[in-house]
């Protein structure tokens, strides 16, 4: 907040100024050039400097915060309870997985049906599930922040090629990841 009164005092000062002696050399046309350029520059400040409180507001009203994609690969299989309660992502075996957020490692094993599995619980209970993983880099317990390495990608458990399985789960249960994704 105050960074935006900073940029709005500094933006508006020096378009005062220079609006004015423009007056005083009888150059009008100039004078609506740059009041116009300064409210376009007030204008792109302000949006700029609040835009994360935008955001916040935006993903409070969404239901809580969305997160990008996990990776970025062909959406192959999409959510179709009661057969399928994530996304597959196909992507090269190796294939970095970062956690989307800060939050805590709750499971960090090897499950039957989705091989390396790794769940991280975000704010208010979310937790996402990333499968298949080659090999897991965390430990349950562990604390991780947006962009940690957790896994790399891999082919484990009832796969039929190389992709991320991921699924959002509030409170235990899984919902449409397509709500919680920008």
């Amino acid at each position: 907040m105050i960074l935006w009164i900073a940029h709005i005092t500094i933006i508006g000062f020096f378009t005062f100024i220079i609006w004015v002696t423009l007056g005083a050399f009888k150059l009008k046309p100039f004078q609506q050039l740059i009041l116009s350029l300064g409210i376009l520059l007030l204008v792109n400040t302000t949006l700029e400097d609040i835009s994360p409180l935008l955001n916040t507001i935006t993903d409070f009203a969404a239901g809580g915060k969305k997160f990008e994609m996990p990776v970025q690969g062909e959406i192959t299989k999409t959510y179709d309870p009661p057969h399928h309660h994530g996304i597959d992502i196909a992507i090269p075996e190796g294939t970095p997985i970062r956690a989307q957020a800060d939050g805590k490692v709750i499971k960090a094993q090897w499950d039957n049906i989705y091989g390396q599995v790794v769940i991280v619980e975000y704010q208010n209970g979310l937790q996402a599930l990333y499968a298949h993983n080659r090999d897991i880099l965390v430990k349950e317990g562990y604390p991780v922040v947006k962009g940690t390495k957790i896994a790399y990608s891999g082919n484990t458990g009832r796969s039929t090629g190389p992709h991320l399985h991921y699924e959002i789960r509030i409170k235990g249960k899984a919902v449409n990841p397509f709500l919680h994704i920008k």
